[in-house]
């Protein structure tokens, strides 16, 4: 419940509720929505069940394991404002289904998105320069990936088990497919 929380915009030094404090003593916490810790353009930790999340545009960078194992959200919109998605940030969201990345992110970490069992299709926009190790291992349902353009490599496991992949835009200036990237694959 959001009741008498203004999710706009809040700005202190630090949270007032311990157990999702995350943030070190004088460091300053911002908060737009109560379920995400969120310290200095970090997304360090959702506790939510919602199912449809948009990540705020002050967020720069989602932190390890900040979504893992998080089964409730079906949908995510990463806008462009994130850089950077940690290693394992949507690690075991099984019930993720759409995965919406804006323009401006650069990196995606290894197992970023591994075993998102729901998955169905991923468009990894042209602002990415390199997708990590094994980041969509054990996405079962994937079955369509249009990758980055700015992309010359495609990592060790990156898809990994992928057992519907069917369809797979490559980057007009790929060198390195490395091995298992498509073990697996149909």
């Amino acid at each position: 419940s959001n009741a008498g929380f203004d999710l706009n915009f809040v700005r202190g030094d630090s949270f007032v509720d311990d157990d999702i404090n995350q943030t070190k003593k004088g460091e300053k916490a911002e908060v737009v929505d109560p379920d995400m810790v969120i310290s200095e353009g970090i997304l360090k930790k959702y506790r939510g069940a919602q199912q449809n999340l948009e990540i705020p545009t002050t967020v720069h960078t989602i932190a390890s394991g900040a979504f893992h194992s998080n089964n409730d959200i079906c949908t995510i919109t990463i806008p462009y404002s994130v850089r950077d998605i940690e290693k394992s940030a949507f690690a075991y969201c099984e019930n993720l289904e759409y995965a919406t990345i804006e323009n401006g992110v650069k990196e995606i970490g290894e197992w970023a998105f591994v075993n998102c069992k729901k998955l169905r299709s991923i468009t990894i926009p042209d602002s990415v320069i390199n997708i990590g190790q094994y980041a969509f291992q054990g996405c079962s349902a994937l079955a369509t990936a249009q990758l980055s353009n700015a992309m010359t490599v495609i990592e060790e496991g990156t898809f990994f088990a992928c057992k519907l992949l069917t369809s797979v835009s490559f980057p007009k200036k790929l060198k390195t497919i490395k091995k298992m990237a498509f073990k697996d694959c149909k």
